[in-house]
């Protein structure tokens, strides 16, 4: 028994876990290729596999940029260029994707990426830049350099993956800094029963790690470690009628690698597991997860939820998320008279400060109705009404500071109301629509010793109509006015502006072009100290779009924008900004 254990702690060492993966993906490879050569077997008879075919598309791309009044925004020159390739070898898929981009300065995360996909039956392998996503709070929308691969015979799945999930970026002050980084690896694996958007039970685990050595003499960042575990279950019953699912991601997080380490040796735990996740006095364990049951019938539907993320909890593999908070939530749907009336509600709440060791707690409350009604088949009413609730108070274990602490109360509603009329004239269509909404909202502050309380309402009128006529020629013209009225405390602003779009296709569609005008006045005053202070700001904005079909595989477009920013009375800044873009593409 101790040598089988010592046998498994070195075998899950850090240090092996990646030639463990990378042994699994060229193994997978290998079988990849096997099957190529031994198609024969399975080509007795008649069949529609062929033995290659290639298809994809090729891109190269050009951007201009520039300004006056303002500084650039963003680079004055940028091109790009990038292959997407998908072919398959006797049954066998894969596929090929590779981007470059100018757009690559040392002081951010590279944007350039390359990819390689297979899939052969149950078996689907990715190297390169992949994104998988293993669970919300797990593994989501983490970029990683390396390998993916997926086995997934009938009910059974696997899937393995890792690489870099960070380059290192060296601190910089001057123009343009966007952040430091280590260098980063990581680490998944997810396996279990079922199907993805069916009943299953998965359970998935992921290992990030920064490299300590991949940045020198800095104290602006803390390099980081993260190893998470992660149980997903769905039950689907009665034909997809009702569904159970919940899942929880228990992360143990070091926020700093440099930091002292804990003796466990006489804890119990171990020591294969301690290898893997060392201990640290910046190391903190922690939970989100969240449970859903949803009813779907034929004219009611029910859906309830709750989700918990405890204080603290941070994951390598998501991008920024809000800890310490829980929220409740309920929806449902009502269908009647054949559809033509649809009533849907919604409520919500949400608090945080779930341990109470905070000054205050803030909660928040949404009520929501919607009601859609089509009166005719071609009028249509859509209207709601929205609540929004949100209190900040002092926690009562902290009462001895509660005349320090801010009280405040905000009330928000919007009610908005939307009918449509859509019709036709010999070959014409039309779509005229007009909307408008209220919104009010109350803000009342209090609580802080010798100050007094506050008070701050403000109510916003918004309305716009809109018109939209189509032919069968490829000619369609669409008008939009608006106008806006605010008056917050001091304050008062208005807003009117209208935008005209044109689209029309011409040489059989060869040719497609867009047109694009709009024009917007805003005018605020502003009172202070008995003076009144007014500003009067006038945008213009172009938008003008060619896409041109040279051949059936070929194709051209240009598009180009400008935005004219005046000062018309008062302060503001006046500005010019102009973009414009070539873009050819290739299919096959």
């Amino acid at each position: 028994m101790h040598l089988q254990h010592k046998f498994i702690e070195r075998l899950l060492s850090g240090k092996n876990i990646r030639y463990i993966l990378t042994l699994i993906i060229f193994l997978s490879l290998v079988i990849l290729s096997g099957q190529i050569f031994s198609q024969e077997r399975f080509f007795g008879g008649e069949t529609n596999i062929k033995p290659f075919t290639l298809h994809g598309s090729a891109h190269v791309s050009g951007q201009f940029y520039n300004t006056n009044g303002i500084r650039n925004r963003r680079a004055p020159a940028l091109g790009e260029g990038g292959i997407d390739l998908n072919f398959s070898v006797f049954g066998i898929r894969s596929g090929i994707n590779l981007l470059y981009s100018s757009d690559n300065p040392k002081l951010r995360q590279n944007m350039n990426k390359f990819s390689f996909s297979g899939q052969w039956k149950f078996i689907s392998l990715s190297v390169g830049t992949v994104s998988p996503t293993f669970s919300k709070y797990s593994l989501s929308g983490a970029t990683i350099t390396g390998g993916d691969i997926i086995i997934n015979p009938g009910i059974f799945y696997l899937e393995i993956t890792g690489g870099r999930s960070k380059r290192a970026v060296k601190p910089d002050s001057g123009l343009g800094f966007r952040g430091a980084a280590y260098a980063q690896q990581m680490y998944a694996a997810k396996i279990g029963l079922g199907n993805q958007d069916g009943s299953h039970f998965f359970l998935s685990a992921i290992y990030a790690k920064d490299d300590t050595n991949s940045i020198k003499n800095t104290n602006s960042i803390k390099p980081q470690a993260n190893i998470s575990l992660t149980p997903d279950l769905e039950i689907r019953l009665f034909n997809n009628r009702f569904a159970l699912k919940g899942q929880v991601t228990v992360s143990a997080f070091t926020e700093d690698l440099r930091s002292k380490k804990i003796d466990v040796s006489n804890s119990g735990v171990p020591s294969f597991l301690t290898n893997i996740f060392t201990p640290q006095v910046s190391s903190r364990i922690n939970y989100a997860g969240d449970l859903g049951v949803s009813l779907n019938l034929t004219n009611m539907s029910l859906q309830f939820g709750y989700i918990r993320i405890q204080p603290g909890f941070h994951s390598l593999g998501i991008s920024d998320i809000r800890n310490d908070q829980q929220k409740y939530n309920a929806q449902t749907q009502f269908r009647i008279f054949n559809n033509k009336l649809n009533i849907g509600c919604n409520y919500s709440r949400s608090e945080d400060n779930l341990l109470g060791d905070r000054i205050s707690t803030q909660q928040t409350s949404n009520y929501g109705i919607n009601v859609n009604a089509r009166i005719t088949k071609r009028f249509n009413i859509n209207s709601s009404y929205t609540l929004l609730v949100n209190d900040v108070n002092p926690t009562t274990v902290y009462s001895d500071t509660a005349s320090t602490v801010i009280k405040s109360s905000q009330n928000a509603q919007t009610i908005m109301l939307q009918p449509t009329l859509s019709f036709q004239t010999g070959t014409e269509m039309h779509n005229i629509s007009l909307t408008g909404t209220y919104i009010s909202l109350s803000n009342h502050i209090s609580g802080i010793s010798g100050i007094s309380n506050q008070n701050f309402d403000s109510k916003t009128y918004t309305s716009s109509l809109a018109y939209s006529l189509s032919f069968r020629s490829g000619l369609a013209i669409n008008l939009v006015g608006n106008y806006l009225k605010s008056d917050a405390g001091n304050t008062s602003t208005s807003n009117t502006g209208g935008n005209l779009g044109v689209t029309y296709a011409f040489f059989n569609r060869k040719i497609t072009s867009n047109f694009n005008f709009g024009l917007h006045r805003n005018f605020t005053e502003r009172t202070t100290g008995g003076i009144n202070v007014s500003t009067k700001m006038r945008q213009i904005i172009f938008n003008l779009n060619f896409s041109y079909r040279l051949t059936h595989s070929d194709n051209l477009t240009l598009s180009a924008r400008r935005l004219d920013n005046s000062t018309i009375e008062g302060g503001g800044y006046s500005f010019i900004e102009n973009e414009a873009r070539l873009i050819f593409q290739h299919s096959f």
